[in-house]
């Protein structure tokens, strides 16, 4: 009766905390605090959903090493396939909520080669390197998408397929949108913002992709990250030209609308 209540604790913890992450705000405190309770009082008998608890928790207190111990000794715990897939798919969530976008599109990927049979695994990883700025990589995933299910057409297909033309009529290659998404990330770390949801609108006509980052912030707030974007992005990326590439911060909870730079 302890070990069905200390497990039914975990799934619970587990349940709460990823669907609260979902809203891009951080943890109550009292939540966290019963969250570690659960997991450490499971970890003998539901050791997989105590780590990723764990691992999902120092997301949130933005611990990177805390988060590759956790989800390390969950992967290492043997599983079928499935499960182990959703323990990637749950780790890059957690790489992701601290804007480790790449890491986190690469264990998108692991999760989804664990399940080839799961579009919506390979929907994420398409979605998530997308966000990385690896857009040619993304194509690639939609080819694969494509010959998994070829009567089913990827949600995010023709914006990604349009801003690869983009890319390639301007001769840039993924290294340009990686290190323009990377500073992005940087700034969201600084700052302590959690990774936010992005949005692509890539126009052929105007020769232009445009890349809304969506966070839980007032509208105040996003213009002032704005404001910090970009310098730095004119810093880092020497070739830097938004009328090409266009990168920015808008309102989570409201129509997104575009500043120029």
């Amino acid at each position: 009766m302890v070990q069905a209540q200390a497990l039914s604790r975990a799934e619970q913890a587990l349940t709460e905390i990823i669907s609260l992450m979902a809203g891009g705000a951080p943890l109550p405190e009292f939540t966290r605090v019963k969250a570690k309770r659960a997991a450490n009082a499971s970890l003998q008998i539901d050791p997989l959903r105590a780590y990723t608890v764990l691992g999902l928790v120092a997301a949130d207190e933005w611990d990177e090493a805390a988060i590759h111990r956790h989800f390390h000794a969950a992967i290492a715990l043997p599983n079928s396939s499935e499960v182990l897939a959703q323990v990637h798919s749950n780790y890059a969530a957690a790489l992701e909520r601290i804007g480790l976008q790449l890491d986190a599109s690469s264990q998108t990927i692991i999760a989804s080669d664990l399940c080839p049979t799961v579009l919506s695994t390979l929907q994420e990883a398409i979605n998530e390197t997308a966000k990385s700025g690896q857009f040619r990589k993304a194509k690639e995933l939609i080819e694969t998408f494509d010959l998994r299910s070829p009567n089913r057409s990827c949600e995010t297909k023709q914006e990604i397929l349009r801003a690869n033309e983009i890319l390639q009529e301007h001769n840039l290659d993924d290294e340009f949108t990686i290190r323009c998404n990377e500073v992005l990330f940087a700034l969201l770390r600084e700052r302590k913002i959690y990774s936010p949801r992005m949005k692509i609108d890539a126009t052929t006509i105007a020769g232009t992709i445009y890349c809304h980052f969506l966070v839980n912030l007032p509208l105040e707030r996003v213009l002032e990250l704005e404001d910090e974007l970009t310098p730095l992005l004119y810093d880092a990326v020497p070739n830097f030209a938004p009328s090409i590439y266009w990168i920015g911060f808008d309102c989570l909870h409201k129509t997104f609308i575009h500043h120029e730079h």
